[in-house]
Parts: structure tokens; C-alpha cells; sequence
């Protein structure tokens, strides 16, 4: 109860639905991004990407190409914003490409 209070109310984001792409192709902020969704001995493999959605006043600021459900979530107020992802940074194939991004955003 408590982990999803804090995911609700302070990191601004629900749970939607596990299996939420099967391309695993992301768009974030205008670009694209490719999840390695095989087994892999070199890189973190996410095979069911899960789906989230914003909570009142954060947006979807990265989804599923295929189905068009939310694979980020974004609240900002002020100085104060949070960036969640639904799955691991690490199993996007543009790791730092990504990784910078959210960086920036979260620092601008």
C-alpha cells in the first residue's frame, strides 16, 4: 500500500498494464528509442515492458510506438520534478543518449 501511495502521490504515476509493447520502440520528447526485448549476454533485456499513466497534473511525456501507452510519466512544479520510466534505463539500446536527456530535463 505504501509503494504505490508514494508512486501515486509523490512520484505522479499508476501502474496501467505489464505487456504494454511489443516493439519495444519508444518515443521520448521527439525521439526514438529501441528497448532490447531478447536475451542478451551484453546489455539488460526487457522482455515485458510494462505501462504506466500520469496522475493528475504530471503528462505522458514517453510512449509505446505500437500501442501508444505511456512508457514515462513527467510532473514538474516549480523546482521540483520527477521522471519515471517503465522499464530500466538500461535496456535501451541509446543508453546515454537517453540517460542525457532525462538529465538535462531534470536539471533545466
Amino acid at each position: 500500500r505504501a509503494d504505490k501511495l508514494f508512486a501515486t502521490n509523490t512520484l505522479r504515476y499508476t501502474t496501467k498494464a505489464s505487456r504494454a509493447s511489443h516493439s519495444g520502440v519508444v518515443r521520448l520528447w521527439g525521439k526514438r528509442y529501441t528497448l532490447v526485448t531478447t536475451p542478451d549476454a551484453f546489455m539488460l533485456h526487457t522482455s515485458i515492458p510494462d505501462g504506466i499513466s500520469p496522475t493528475e497534473h504530471s503528462v505522458a511525456s514517453a510512449r509505446y510506438e505500437d500501442t501508444r501507452m505511456s512508457a514515462g510519466v513527467s510532473w514538474k512544479n516549480g523546482n521540483a520534478r520527477t521522471l519515471v520510466f517503465s522499464f530500466p534505463l538500461e535496456s535501451i539500446t541509446q543508453f546515454d543518449s537517453i540517460y542525457l536527456s532525462a538529465l538535462r530535463w531534470l536539471t533545466e
